[in-house]
């Protein structure tokens, strides 16, 4: 189990961040989003090689954008 914004989901074993996206619904590969996981951030550089642990607590944040 991992908690993200509070709000439980299912682990699995060797679940990336992309992973992640996937079951939170979003379309693009590469959201404009801040993800920080047991209160660390991490980098977008990181995102697919960053295992997610069983457990974690992830916060998923949507950057604005605009002009």
């Amino acid at each position: 189990m991992i908690n993200v914004n509070d709000k439980p989901y299912d682990w699995l074993q060797g679940m990336n961040i992309y992973n992640l996206f996937k079951i939170l619904g979003y379309k693009l590969e590469k959201p404009a989003v801040l993800v920080t996981i047991n209160e660390t951030v991490i980098r977008r550089s990181e995102w697919e090689g960053f295992y997610i642990p069983e457990n974690a607590e992830i916060t998923v944040l949507n950057l604005l954008r605009g002009g």
